[in-house]
């Protein structure tokens, strides 16, 4: 009798975790999600013309939002290099994490506060076109950056593994990359 020697099938490590294909997926619809956005909006802008204007009396913060953007892209900047030294200088690892969580708080605070300064000065959901605009697209772009910042809270606290960290880094890079697309839009 031939006996056949066979051998134990390796498995290949895969190129994404699971965590980190899911989020591509999910980045995959929020483009698609913000592009609806956009594309909106430059239809209302160009439809509207000269009546798709800000309120005489507003001045938007452009310089301070210019600032907050550098916050924002350090923030991204600062996980970046977490998700590098996680395995190889945890600590070093986690104050990048850290460093990239007060960063993204910065952001979120400071939009806040820009939102209710403007609230103050009359503009609202209803106040113009453009005030509704404005606020779809930054107030979604928000919501994207405070839920983000939550959960990097929860995963710092947790000391997750690096495959939920990388994933992470994915969506906040999603974050802070369409910021300034959309910074460049509704405040020039």
């Amino acid at each position: 009798m031939l006996e056949t020697m066979t051998t134990p099938r390796s498995r290949a490590t895969p190129l994404l975790s699971s965590a980190e294909l899911g989020t591509l997926i999910f980045v995959g619809s929020e483009l698609m999600f913000f592009a609806a956005l956009i594309s909106a909006f430059l239809i209302i802008k160009a439809g509207r013309g000269e009546a798709f204007v800000l309120p005489s009396h507003i001045t938007l913060p452009v310089l301070a939002t210019g600032l907050n953007t550098g916050v924002l892209l350090i923030s991204g900047y600062f996980l970046h290099l977490a998700a590098l030294k996680w395995n190889k200088d945890r600590s070093a690892g986690e104050n990048f994490f850290l460093a990239a969580i007060i960063g993204g708080l910065i952001f979120v605070t400071t939009q806040g506060y820009e939102w209710s300064r403007l609230l103050s000065y009359g503009m609202t959901m209803t106040s113009s076109i453009f005030a509704a605009c404005f606020f779809l697209l930054v107030g979604a772009h928000a919501l994207h950056a405070a839920v983000t910042v939550l959960l990097m809270i929860f995963l710092y606290l947790r000391r997750e593994r690096l495959a939920d960290l990388r994933a992470l880094r994915m969506f906040w890079f999603f974050v802070v990359g369409i910021w300034p697309l959309l910074y460049g839009l509704v405040y020039f």
